[in-house]
Protein backbone atom coordinates (compact mmCIF):
# COMPACT_ATOMS: atom_id res chain seq x y z
CA UNK A 1 0.00 0.00 0.00
CA UNK A 2 1.33 3.44 -0.72
CA UNK A 3 2.43 5.51 2.24
CA UNK A 4 -0.19 8.17 1.40
CA UNK A 5 -3.03 5.63 1.13
CA UNK A 6 -2.19 4.01 4.48
CA UNK A 7 -1.84 7.39 6.20
CA UNK A 8 -5.13 8.67 4.74
CA UNK A 9 -6.95 5.50 5.85
CA UNK A 10 -5.60 5.81 9.41
CA UNK A 11 -6.40 9.53 9.63
CA UNK A 12 -9.95 8.89 8.36
CA UNK A 13 -10.37 6.37 11.20
CA UNK A 14 -9.05 8.91 13.75
CA UNK A 15 -5.71 7.24 14.44
CA UNK A 16 -2.95 9.49 15.81
CA UNK A 17 0.82 9.48 15.68
CA UNK A 18 3.58 11.19 17.67
CA UNK A 19 5.71 10.91 14.49
CA UNK A 20 3.91 13.48 12.33
CA UNK A 21 3.43 17.21 11.97
CA UNK A 22 -0.09 16.83 10.54
CA UNK A 23 -3.41 17.30 12.31
CA UNK A 24 -3.23 13.63 13.31
CA UNK A 25 -0.39 14.37 15.76
CA UNK A 26 -0.93 13.02 19.25
CA UNK A 27 0.94 11.59 22.20
CA UNK A 28 -0.11 8.12 23.34
CA UNK A 29 -2.15 8.31 26.53
CA UNK A 30 -1.48 6.09 29.50
CA UNK A 31 -4.82 4.44 28.88
CA UNK A 32 -6.28 1.66 26.71
CA UNK A 33 -6.21 1.44 22.94
CA UNK A 34 -4.83 -0.11 19.77
CA UNK A 35 -1.53 0.58 18.07
CA UNK A 36 0.23 -0.09 14.79
CA UNK A 37 3.96 -0.06 14.14
CA UNK A 38 4.36 0.96 10.50
CA UNK A 39 7.48 0.50 8.38
CA UNK A 40 8.47 1.98 5.01
CA UNK A 41 10.68 1.02 2.16
CA UNK A 42 13.94 2.96 1.71
CA UNK A 43 12.33 5.47 -0.70
CA UNK A 44 9.26 6.24 1.48
CA UNK A 45 6.94 5.20 -1.35
CA UNK A 46 5.39 2.16 0.26
CA UNK A 47 4.29 1.58 3.84
CA UNK A 48 3.07 -1.45 5.71
CA UNK A 49 1.72 -2.20 9.15
CA UNK A 50 4.51 -4.35 10.57
CA UNK A 51 2.97 -5.03 13.99
CA UNK A 52 -0.49 -4.52 15.49
CA UNK A 53 -1.36 -4.66 19.15
CA UNK A 54 -3.44 -3.48 22.07
CA UNK A 55 -2.55 -2.25 25.49
CA UNK A 56 -4.27 -1.05 28.62
CA UNK A 57 -1.45 1.51 28.97
CA UNK A 58 -0.46 2.70 25.49
CA UNK A 59 2.21 5.23 26.50
CA UNK A 60 4.07 2.71 28.63
CA UNK A 61 3.78 -0.07 26.04
CA UNK A 62 5.02 2.08 23.17
CA UNK A 63 7.88 3.67 25.13
CA UNK A 64 10.11 0.62 24.81
CA UNK A 65 8.37 -1.76 22.45
CA UNK A 66 10.91 -4.48 21.49
CA UNK A 67 9.44 -5.01 18.01
CA UNK A 68 9.84 -1.28 17.24
CA UNK A 69 13.59 -1.66 17.63
CA UNK A 70 13.54 -4.57 15.16
CA UNK A 71 11.49 -2.57 12.64
CA UNK A 72 13.82 0.44 12.98
CA UNK A 73 16.76 -1.88 12.29
CA UNK A 74 15.12 -2.67 8.93
CA UNK A 75 14.67 0.98 7.98
CA UNK A 76 12.07 3.58 8.80
CA UNK A 77 9.31 3.18 11.37
CA UNK A 78 6.36 5.10 12.74
CA UNK A 79 3.87 4.59 15.60
CA UNK A 80 0.11 5.02 15.13
CA UNK A 81 -2.39 4.58 17.97
CA UNK A 82 -6.10 4.84 18.61
CA UNK A 83 -7.31 5.34 22.18
CA UNK A 84 -10.30 3.12 22.92
CA UNK A 85 -11.97 3.01 26.28
CA UNK A 86 -13.20 -0.58 26.01
CA UNK A 87 -13.28 -3.58 28.36
CA UNK A 88 -10.31 -5.90 27.94
CA UNK A 89 -12.29 -8.56 26.05
CA UNK A 90 -13.50 -6.01 23.47
CA UNK A 91 -10.02 -4.52 23.16
CA UNK A 92 -8.59 -7.99 22.43
CA UNK A 93 -11.33 -8.57 19.82
CA UNK A 94 -10.46 -5.23 18.18
CA UNK A 95 -6.78 -6.26 18.16
CA UNK A 96 -7.60 -9.56 16.41
CA UNK A 97 -9.64 -7.68 13.82
CA UNK A 98 -6.72 -5.29 13.25
CA UNK A 99 -4.30 -8.22 12.79
CA UNK A 100 -6.65 -9.85 10.25
CA UNK A 101 -7.01 -6.55 8.39
CA UNK A 102 -3.31 -5.68 8.08
CA UNK A 103 -1.68 -9.13 8.36
CA UNK A 104 1.48 -7.63 9.92
CA UNK A 105 4.59 -9.78 9.49
CA UNK A 106 5.90 -9.17 13.01
CA UNK A 107 2.82 -10.52 14.77
CA UNK A 108 3.80 -14.14 15.30
CA UNK A 109 1.51 -17.06 15.83
CA UNK A 110 3.21 -20.30 14.78
CA UNK A 111 5.51 -18.37 12.43
CA UNK A 112 9.01 -16.92 12.37
CA UNK A 113 9.04 -13.22 13.31
CA UNK A 114 9.12 -11.03 10.20
CA UNK A 115 8.12 -13.87 7.89
CA UNK A 116 5.60 -12.76 5.28
CA UNK A 117 2.08 -14.19 5.47
CA UNK A 118 1.13 -16.52 2.65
Amino acid sequence: MSDAALRQALIAEEWQSPNTYSNSFGEPPDGPGLYLLVGWDAHFTSARAMYAGMSLRLARRLAGHPVMREIRDLGHAQVWFKPLDLPLSELRAAERKLIRRFRPPFNIISRIRGEAWA
